[in-house]
């Protein structure tokens, strides 16, 4: 038994602060690995689990303890990259050999690793049903000082141009706004093939609002990249960050605010939205914005519920699409992107692990811009 001490952040009730602790550090799993972690990026969707609740419309609302696996406490953090401490003894079986020391990004969305589930055989991890698995969500994850890791096939090597840090975010941020733009390429490659150019709307211009620009510049070509958010704030930083349009929803008049948004595409047409906010709002003017034949893409857990003209969906050949972060494969082609294409990841707070209870609340006010990462000395 490894009896050498980690310090980590339990949630140990719903809606209460994190407590901080100290535990030995794991043993390496036989198949898998123990990280020493060097960065643990602050997401969202932290908040959601700490307060056990993602409002779906109504009184409606979902609860990750109804899940009959999601026990109490609970290590937070899904963004997570650090350097491998211990190796199980069939770690190296198979696939690329991983020693001590070597620098890695952990991909926290593991499924239920079962060798009869063909979506985890095949590295659909992220779309099986088994969720509670996850580093983060169910399992240890980034608010702890080590991580076991329990294949040695989720734990990626990084190349030496990509920073620690920037390597954390990409595991949820990143690879979610990777995906969403892989979701809206279709539909923009489309019109760009019959009209010569296209144009997408980010709605938000947060820390995935950052990323998205900069990956849409990097896969989509003749696009115009429109962001809308209601902060003038945020959508400066929107523009050094790339955004060819940016546009203020500072108003209620809501066709004013489609005409506005409209204008900002090319020809007066947003021919794919991605919604990083995914609330009643901005859904439904993502929705309402696009061009027949347009894509809106959901990815944000704000929750809530939107009305539809059924109708218009085949009318108008409009597609509504989940974006759910990304799979396995995709989390490889993330990392030849952004080492290849210099990707630049959004602002970065660095915080202590003992700050974490003022980090989630300052989040929970919006008063974070672009990313948290909790950074381990």
């Amino acid at each position: 038994m490894n009896m050498a001490q980690m310090r980590c952040a339990e949630l140990v009730e719903a809606g209460k602060p994190l407590v901080l602790k100290e535990k030995p550090i794991p043993d390496a799993p036989p198949k898998g690995l123990v990280i020493k972690t060097s960065f643990g990026g602050v997401c969202h969707t932290d908040i959601h689990l700490q307060d056990d609740k993602i409002p779906l419309g109504g009184d409606k609302v979902m609860k990750f303890t109804d899940t009959p696996t999601y026990k109490f406490p609970q290590v937070l953090g899904h963004e997570i990259s650090g350097v491998v401490h211990s190796l199980g003894s069939e770690a190296n079986a198979d696939g690329e050999e991983l020693k001590v020391g070597d620098k890695v990004l952990v991909y926290p969305w593991l499924g239920c690793c079962s060798p009869d589930c063909g979506l985890c055989r095949n590295g659909e991890t992220n779309t099986c049903s088994v969720w509670t698995n996850a580093l983060g969500l169910g399992a240890p994850g980034g608010y702890g000082s080590y991580i076991s890791v329990p294949e040695r096939r989720f734990a990626l090597k990084l190349p030496e141009n990509i920073p620690m840090d920037t390597a954390a975010l990409m595991t949820c941020s990143g690879l979610t706004s990777y995906c969403a733009i892989k979701l809206a390429k279709p539909t923009i490659d489309m019109f760009v093939t019959c009209n010569g150019r296209a144009s997408l709307l980010i709605i938000g211009a947060g820390g995935l609002g950052l990323w998205c620009i900069q990956l849409a510049k990097a896969v989509l070509h003749n696009t115009t990249v429109v962001v809308a958010d209601i902060s003038e704030e945020k959508l400066e930083v929107a523009k050094k960050h790339g955004a060819d349009k940016t546009v203020l929803w500072n108003s209620d008049d809501e066709a004013e605010i489609e005409k506005r948004t409209r204008a900002a595409g090319d020809d007066n047409e947003i021919h794919a939205a991605i919604d990083l906010v995914n609330m009643p709002v901005t859904a439904s003017r993502g929705n309402d914005c696009l061009a027949k034949g347009g894509a809106l893409v959901c990815v944000g857990l704000f929750g809530g519920g939107m009305d539809l003209c059924l109708p218009l969906l085949p009318l108008r050949g409009r597609k509504i699409l989940g974006c759910y972060v990304g799979s396995l494969p995709s989390m490889k082609e993330l990392i030849q992107l952004v080492s290849e294409k210099q990707v630049n990841p959004p602002p970065k707070e660095y915080v202590k692990l003992d700050d974490i209870n003022d980090t989630l609340d300052r989040l929970r006010a919006r008063k974070i811009a672009g990313r948290c990462i909790i950074r381990y000395d």
